[in-house]
């Protein structure tokens, strides 16, 4: 998932260095006064977790998928609606340990939203999410200007 908020990242720096090449836009970011609609401080608005297990032959858990099904918001700038929404879904993976394998029914809702949890925050699921939307609102600012000129 790391390197999949590095590239991320990479088209994020791509897309700000061209918004820098317009005059508009730089005019405009430099005397601070971009447009409302142009200001892009994302926020986690919800979560959904998906949990689903794999077994094996004998019905053992040997590993879990989790799907998080996440809604960021584009900014928290006032209490007008954000008009600006992205939706990501992460599928992450994550195996039991030969050792630890038991049946489906052994396992509590709360040891799989343990691991869920888990694995939530080693997968770095919320900064893939806000990463992805500042990528999809600076490139939809930059086709909005361009198309303008």
């Amino acid at each position: 998932m790391n390197t999949d908020i590095e590239h991320l990242q990479t088209r994020l720096d791509k897309t700000k260095e061209q918004l820098k090449s317009v005059g508009e836009y730089a005019t405009l970011s430099g005397l601070g006064m971009l447009p409302r609609n142009w200001i892009v401080e994302p926020y986690v608005y919800s979560t959904q977790t998906g949990i689903h297990e794999q077994v094996n032959d004998e019905n053992n858990v040997v590993g879990f998928n989790f799907e998080f099904k996440v809604k960021t918001k584009k900014h928290y700038i006032d209490e007008k609606p954000c008009d600006s929404e992205t939706n990501s879904t992460l599928v992450v993976g994550c195996s039991v340990a030969s050792g630890d394998w038991k049946p489906v029914g052994d396992y509590s809702q709360e040891e799989k939203t343990a691991l869920a949890d888990q694995s939530k925050i080693d997968s770095q699921v919320y900064e893939f999410a806000i990463k992805q939307t500042e990528v999809d609102c600076f490139q939809g600012i930059l086709d909005f200007i361009l198309k303008e000129d």
